[in-house]
């Protein structure tokens, strides 16, 4: 999984369709300095017929089989063959470059879209300061939370931040006409 420090996820968003909450996503984005931020995309596939739409949508994956080491080439036909569950990772990709085709792919596969390296800005009424090494915004698609843990049929948008800071997460999803959903949990 991906690591994002001991960042807190706040849930702030569900629905069943993938491209507003990838557009939530961007807006909670657009809030902070966005400058230095990438995203990072992840999925496990239980069948050759998502796999195969994942590596054509993103061909430069790196894949982990079943007892295999990193670094295969997921288009191969011996991975294709199995066995599965297979792993996808695409790490520290910029902005704006993999976000569309993957949610084109994605289907039913449990899978994570994770910006981070955005700055959230100072909040003098609320007492708090400009943060950059927890911020980020993440997406659990088929699933409730990023860990996978719930399977579901909708999509999770997640604002993160510090463990045990609340008051940010409130005020960033205010800033777009939305509120926490569910209570904050340790992203890892």
């Amino acid at each position: 999984m991906l690591s994002m420090g001991n960042s807190q996820a706040h849930p702030v968003f569900r629905t069943t369709d993938l491209v507003a909450a990838v557009k939530t996503a961007r807006r909670l984005l657009a809030i902070g300095d966005p400058t230095d931020a990438e995203v990072s995309l992840e999925a496990t596939v239980s069948e050759a017929s998502e796999l195969e739409m994942l590596s054509a949508a993103m061909p430069t994956a790196t894949a982990f089989g079943c007892g295999q080491s990193p670094a295969i080439q997921p288009s191969a036909s011996s991975v294709v063959a199995g066995p599965f569950p297979i792993f996808l990772e695409w790490t520290s990709q910029p902005l704006g470059r993999l976000e569309d085709r993957f949610v084109a792919a994605a289907g039913k596969c449990p899978a994570t879209l994770v910006w981070s390296g955005v700055r959230w800005p100072e909040v003098p009424a609320l007492r708090l300061s400009a943060e950059e090494e927890y911020a980020h915004v993440s997406i659990s698609i088929n699933s409730r939370q990023i860990h996978w843990d719930e399977p579901a049929p909708d999509h999770t948008v997640h604002i993160h931040d510090r463990k045990g800071v609340h008051l940010r997460a409130q005020w960033l999803a205010d800033q777009v006409g939305l509120y926490p959903i569910g209570p904050p949990y340790l992203a890892l």
